[in-house]
């Protein structure tokens, strides 16, 4: 008998109170407002643009054809010494293709386009699982480093709403040596005013905002 009310007395009764239909209306009015309020921003966030007095442009290779064109308005509008392409080995038809990394591919793509020959390098970087970005960065440094160069500060071309988390792994791989600053071109697969309103621009957002936590939060690289 003991034994019974000792197994009895793990359990108790208690009380609750919950939200009245009322109160459920209330409760998602306010989240509603909030969400309206927060979406928005969430975007210009990651899609940051802090350009710096810098002697080069660094333009990540992975971006579609026209957001590597765009770099070429930046280059001329500013007094940039040299553009840097960089990127890892091309995914697929590597053993057939005649450039066989994206940092390669970019700077033909731009000399196509006019850009003069003497003005532009690529630097490639290894093939790695992950941390491709840092890759990259780290790429980047030890050109500088093994050429000599006079560049002391870099500007990062990318895109939409990877720009935040390049921004941080490039400054992570070159400073204090080197100074870095971001600029973030529009995307073309989605309308940044309304991201949410498309799966491209939601699925970028999400996984640029968990790379961006990862490495913020738990100071992991990507």
């Amino acid at each position: 008998m003991a034994s019974l009310q000792f197994k009895l007395k793990l359990f108790r009764r208690r009380e609750i109170w919950c939200p009245t239909w009322r109160g459920w209306l209330l409760l998602g009015v306010l989240l509603l407002g909030l969400g309206l309020g927060v979406v928005p921003r969430i975007h210009p966030f990651f899609a940051v643009t802090a350009p710096i007095s810098a002697e080069a442009l660094v333009v990540e290779g992975w971006m579609d054809d026209e957001a590597v064109i765009q770099a070429i308005a930046e280059f001329k509008s500013h007094p940039y010494q040299l553009l840097i392409t960089t990127g890892s080995p091309l995914p697929k038809g590597f053993y057939l293709a005649q450039y066989q990394n994206f940092a390669e591919l970019s700077k033909a793509t731009l000399i196509q386009r006019g850009f003069p020959v003497d003005r532009i390098v690529a630097v490639p970087a290894p093939f790695v699982i992950k941390n491709r970005t840092y890759t990259a960065a780290l790429s980047v440094k030890q050109w500088l480093e093994r050429t000599q160069s006079s560049i002391r500060a870099i500007n990062i071309f990318t895109t939409g709403a990877h720009a935040r988390r390049s921004w941080m792994l490039y400054r992570r791989a070159l400073e204090p040596q080197f100074q870095v600053g971001v600029i973030a071109t529009p995307p073309q697969t989605y309308e940044v005013d309304r991201w949410w309103a498309s799966s491209e621009g939601v699925k970028m957002v999400i996984f640029e905002a968990l790379g961006w936590f990862y490495v913020q939060v738990f100071n992991r690289l990507d």
